[in-house]
């Protein structure tokens, strides 16, 4: 992979982790603002709510954004306006007659999805839903940003969103004081918003066309996306339906703060992956033995980075909650939730190279057999644990189903596409991590400053301990490093 390559990739990694970092980092400086304007019951209803935000989305969508993105390039320019409308209309239509089912089935709906009647369908359910149908829009608008490669003016959209949702949500629920209700009601507020702003970018990219056939060939394609979308949906929130039933709103409460604290080691995954996406599939369908050497050195280096900022959060998330949130969200099982999820969320940031490589010869099957059955195993650990250890049982079910996944994976993605990773020196960096959070916990100081002070050290000696052993070479992390630099300042 030559300097321009990596250049570009860290060009648009930058723009896309924007509307990641950034948030993220504000979102930490505001936990004292909601821990001690919402309550951990609050936490729990609105976790509740994302799960159900999650499973209409994939319904609303059926994976017809991945159906864009991938045959963009396929059309010439007149045609790709009409596979574009096609897709446009479409959607809209589609997702609107879904609207209207759900609206008038709502309280049918929220009797069958939960047991306790902490949420009622007036109007947390019903803002949901249009929150998913009005969102419904960005699928042609992201597909064309993301691969005419405008990183930059897709994060402007994703930071004007979370700059109105944040400053509607900090008025509704400090100055108005309505709690979960205040959230839900400023994201409604923004969603109309986007909605107004995609469809203005759609019209500039489409023609007034449809096609059954485009339609279709789209659908298709996503259809065991679709699979996996929901496997994926099960073992990423079925900790939570298991939860409800099982511990009070309050303790899921509790375990939505650690999982939404430990995201923040998701911000690189999730940047990384748009610019992946673009760039692996341009390279892979020029050359594909090219594409291969260059999964195999980017997969490496991007591992060891996600080690060390995994280790790196783990060893300073204890002192950031105990300092940042109110009192009522420091609890044992709150740490040590974040850690395991922080973990899991590691472990889920490797699947990366498999499930594109996958992607890519149109194996779409194994990508959703794999997820279905790390989800089925996610459910009967869930099922095993929760009952008898709580939050922390989820947490654990979380790891363990993250890791059966990614081997899953790499056994499929290897049976198409042969990839020669560096295994053995990534299990070494990986072990190493372990060895040093381990020994980073095994004894803790009453001071903030000197514990933060003690991780600090520990960790240096780790990174020292990498390039000690030859476990990152100096030179190619400085050509990676300038690349990066100068694709900022380009």
């Amino acid at each position: 992979m030559d300097n321009s390559q990596v250049k570009q990739l860290a060009k648009d990694s930058f723009f896309y982790s924007l509307p990641q970092i950034l948030p993220s980092f504000a979102n930490i400086l505001l936990i004292p603002i909601y821990t001690t304007f919402l309550t951990p019951k609050d936490y729990g209803i609105l976790a509740m709510l994302v799960v159900v935000s999650q499973i209409i989305t994939i319904v609303f969508w059926l994976n017809m954004n991945t159906g864009v993105l991938r045959f963009y390039h396929d059309y010439e320019e007149e045609e790709r306006k009409k596979f574009l409308g096609t897709i446009a209309l479409g959607s809209l239509v589609y997702s609107f007659i879904l609207c209207i089912i759900f609206l008038l089935a709502g309280n049918i709906f929220i009797n069958i999805i939960f047991k306790s009647g902490y949420i009622p369908f007036y109007p947390f359910l019903l803002a949901q839903i249009l929150i998913v149908f009005l969102g419904t829009a960005a699928i042609v608008p992201a597909a064309v940003l993301i691969n005419e490669r405008k990183a930059m003016q897709w994060s402007s959209i994703q930071l004007l969103s979370w700059s109105l949702t944040t400053g509607l949500t900090i008025y509704f629920i400090a100055a108005l004081k309505e709690g979960a209700w205040g959230k839900i009601k400023s994201q409604l507020i923004v969603a109309i918003i986007l909605f107004i702003i995609y469809w203005l970018i759609t019209l500039k990219h489409i023609k007034v066309f449809f096609s059954w056939k485009d339609f279709f060939k789209n659908l298709i394609f996503g259809l065991p996306l679709l699979g996996k979308s929901l496997s994926a949906y099960l073992y990423q929130f079925s900790d939570r339906w298991i939860l409800e039933r099982n511990v009070s709103m309050s303790q899921i409460g509790l375990y939505s703060f650690a999982d939404s604290f430990s995201q923040f080691v998701r911000i690189p995954h999730m940047s990384f992956t748009k610019a992946w996406m673009a760039h692996f599939y341009k390279e892979a369908t020029q050359n594909i033995e090219a594409a291969k050497k260059m999964v195999r050195e980017i997969s490496y280096y991007w591992a060891t980075l996600m080690v060390l900022l995994t280790l790196l959060f783990c060893l300073l998330s204890r002192t950031a909650i105990l300092f940042l949130a109110h009192k009522n969200f420091h609890e044992s099982t709150v740490f040590n939730s974040v850690i395991l999820l922080s973990t899991a969320y590691f472990i889920g940031s490797l699947q990366i190279f498999s499930l594109y490589s996958l992607s890519f010869v149109k194996k779409n099957m194994p990508i959703f057999t794999t997820t279905l059955i790390a989800a089925l195993l996610n459910i009967t650990i869930n099922l095993l644990l929760i009952p008898r250890f709580g939050i922390i049982g989820a947490a654990w079910a979380r790891v363990i189903s993250y890791a059966i996944n990614l081997i899953l994976l790499y056994i499929a993605s290897q049976a198409v596409i042969k990839i020669s990773f560096h295994l053995l020196p990534l299990m070494k960096v990986i072990l190493l991590g372990f060895a040093t959070f381990w020994l980073a916990s095994s004894f803790e100081f009453d001071s903030i400053l000197i514990s933060v002070a003690k991780n600090m050290v520990i960790f240096i000696v780790f990174v020292f301990l990498l390039f000690l052993f030859n476990l990152l070479d100096y030179s190619k992390l400085k050509n990676i490093i300038l690349s990066f630099k100068r694709s900022k300042n380009s």
